[in-house]
């Protein structure tokens, strides 16, 4: 597994201290508007490369804490 792999990882477990079912709710109206479950359903790949730049975005923050 390489660095980057690694800290992702680590976001995640990070992210599942705080994230609650209410601001996932509210992140995904927010990325995609009230539709955004038929969205995920109808593409799938579009929306697990959204979350993987997200997270790359989140790791990218971090560097300037």
């Amino acid at each position: 597994m390489d660095k980057r792999s690694k800290q992702k990882i680590k976001v995640l477990k990070q992210m599942t201290k705080w994230i609650t079912p209410k601001y996932i709710d509210l992140r995904l109206y927010t990325m995609y508007g009230s539709s955004y479950k038929s969205y995920i359903l109808k593409h799938p790949l579009l929306f697990i490369r959204d979350i993987n730049r997200y997270i790359e975005w989140c790791i990218n923050m971090d560097t300037y804490r």
